[in-house]
């Protein structure tokens, strides 16, 4: 006879047959289509879904969807990091800078703003929706670039930004949240392993303050959550970079036996855990970690090319199963009678998104960089590459996984259709618009 966490384990590798099963059929569907392989994995998890054929059944507090979260959010913040040039990034850091700070709570704004006033939901929950969708992503938008030349300051721009408010979206998310949960009592029963994960912030948030101190409070935890994680980052990814560098005499690594996947996860893991225990950004940790095992190439740091190739390549690999699992449990959880029943406030809320927050956020971000000189053609291109993907999946999994967070059904509905519309109507034309604006550059060869 089975024992019943037996037969739990049994329903779960069941479940993740039919998960990959659709994933593999999606991925080939984004092939033939040309269209983005996350919007196919959102309407197979959808399909899979209790809304329709009701396969899928993966609860967003049950241990399985919090850490497909977790480590999918992580492992995609690391990736990052390493796709970011630190050299290319001295010539528009003030841009980079400005989008992923003043850009992040721009966007956060406006959209808190519409969704307040559409849905009456409480500021603080409409703003924790505008945490989470602010960040682009930079999944999306590599693929574009890898395959149409764009102009190199405007694409390596634009992926910095990507990198880059994936985790300072992360930490403003974390704040928001850490704001929605009691913690002068403790971290209550409800909040769930997920949401403990985001809550890193420092304890003063929570508690009974005044108004002032309160704005102050949090300015002065979002600043230690990122410092902190910035110093969990660089010394965690400085021991990685050291255990994957070459020897003074060449292309010999000093530490043969140990494999460059097993290095990057032991890094992400370690990343995660220190940050953990300082109360430090565990987001804002892995993507710098990521940021200082792929620029350590000079001195005792360097890597060979082979080391790099082999990093790269274990994270592309590894990349697709966990845009799977996101994709797909997210597809299944939404609730399509909600979709329904809220379809033009969300689709109002969608079009302030498009088209008020993005050019308000270029606006405030680019135009006082004096020194990049960005044309006009270039602050459009700007204004409409902009798409919302697998961090903001992931993360409205874990805010909605906490019964501290009101409306999750509807918060879940509206970043499922941010990211639908941003991936069809935005990264499908993007290059024929960069066409139109002159901002392509055709091969020599």
């Amino acid at each position: 006879m089975n024992s019943p966490a037996f037969t739990m384990a049994e329903q779960m590798v069941e479940m993740l047959f039919f998960v990959f099963l659709g994933g593999s059929v999606a991925s080939v569907l984004a092939e033939k289509s040309n269209v983005p392989d996350v919007v196919w994995f959102l309407l197979v998890g959808m399909l899979l879904g209790p809304s329709v054929l009701s396969v899928l059944h993966v609860p967003t507090e049950s241990l399985l969807n919090q850490s497909v979260l977790l480590l999918g959010a992580s492992f995609i913040l690391f990736h990052g990091g390493t796709m970011t040039n630190l050299h290319v990034l001295r010539r528009m850091w003030v841009s980079v800078l400005l989008l992923s700070t003043v850009g992040v709570l721009v966007t956060a704004a406006v959209v808190a703003v519409a969704v307040h006033a559409l849905f009456a939901l409480s500021f603080s929950t409409a703003f924790l929706l505008g945490a989470v969708v602010a960040s682009t992503d930079p999944a999306s938008l590599i693929p574009i670039f890898q395959r149409y030349r764009i102009r190199e300051r405007v694409a390596q721009a634009i992926i910095a930004e990507s990198a880059f408010t994936d985790a300072t979206g992360a930490i403003v998310t974390t704040v928001v949240f850490a704001t929605l949960v009691p913690m002068a009592v403790g971290v209550p029963k409800s909040v769930s392993a997920a949401g403990v994960a985001l809550q890193s912030a420092h304890p003063s948030i929570g508690e009974t303050v005044s108004q002032t101190a309160h704005i102050t409070s949090l300015f002065v935890s979002a600043a230690q959550l990122a410092l902190g994680g910035m110093v969990v980052g660089v010394v965690i990814g400085g021991l990685t970079a050291l255990l994957l560098s070459r020897s003074r005499s060449g292309n010999v690594r000093r530490f043969p036996f140990i494999p460059t996947s097993l290095a990057v996860v032991c890094c992400v893991l370690a990343s995660l855990t220190l940050a953990n225990v300082l109360h430090a950004s565990l987001f804002m940790s892995v993507f710098v970690a990521g940021l200082t095992v792929a620029n350590g190439n000079k001195g005792a740091l360097a890597t060979s090319p082979l080391t790099v190739q082999s990093m790269e390549s274990f994270l592309d690999v590894l990349n697709l199963p966990l845009r799977i699992l996101i994709f797909i449990f997210l597809g299944s959880q939404v609730q399509l009678m909600i979709l329904w029943k809220y379809g033009w406030k969300i689709a109002v809320v969608t079009l302030v998104f498009l088209f008020l927050a993005r050019p308000m956020t270029v606006g405030c971000s680019l135009l006082p960089d004096r020194f990049a000189r960005w044309q006009a053609r270039e602050l459009l291109f700007f204004c409409w590459t902009r798409e919302t993907g697998v961090l903001a999946a992931a993360l409205i999994g874990m805010v909605t996984s906490s019964a501290v967070v009101p409306h999750p059904a509807l918060l879940k509905s509206v970043t499922l259709v941010f990211i639908l519309v941003t991936l069809l109507l935005q990264a499908s034309t993007a290059p024929t618009l960069a066409k139109w604006l002159h901002l392509r550059e055709e091969s020599s060869g």
